[in-house]
């Protein structure tokens, strides 16, 4: 015989209330896992898939510029832009398993042999070791005209000290 709809309501509260009294309470003396203390830095390796030659790579660190949100950043890579220094603001959730990143670099283009402009935007997960994913616009500068050049992917693994 089929069971009615109401019939299994009933049945699923009753279910999920007998679960919750099974549930172990939280004792007293037991403290609740406190948020993460905020990483003072970070090196990490990059691999950038879709550069207009053969795949590229970067090393990059940042370090946190006292107890702020901003940190100092430098990168050396294998691409058009092979070194870059600037700055970035950092958050993380409560627990820090997920950050993420907006800053700006000044950048040299061998290309150019000039210092360009690059905004980096991204986003990483994990504990110490954390998995990145990130996007970089670099910026041409020809005289007042300012522009946005193609977008590169990076991927990337860092360690947060």
């Amino acid at each position: 015989m089929p069971v009615s709809r109401p019939a299994t309501i009933v049945l699923a509260a009753l279910a999920f209330t007998t679960s919750l009294a099974s549930a172990q309470p939280m004792a007293a003396t037991e403290v609740a896992p406190a948020a993460a203390a905020p990483a003072l830095g970070y090196v990490a390796a990059n691999v950038i898939p879709d550069a207009p030659a053969p795949i590229e790579y970067s090393v990059e660190a940042g370090y946190r510029i006292a107890s702020s949100p901003v940190f100092a950043h430098a990168e050396l890579g294998s691409g058009s832009h092979a070194a870059a220094v600037g700055i970035e603001l950092r958050g993380c959730s409560g627990q820090a398993l997920i950050c993420g990143a907006a800053g700006v670099d000044a950048a040299y283009a061998m290309a150019a042999a000039q210092i360009d402009p690059v905004i980096r935007l991204g986003t990483d997960i994990g504990g110490a070791f954390r998995f990145r994913l990130g996007i970089d616009v670099p910026v041409s500068r020809d005289g007042n005209t300012i522009t946005p050049l193609d977008m590169q992917l990076k991927l990337g693994i860092a360690r947060v000290f």
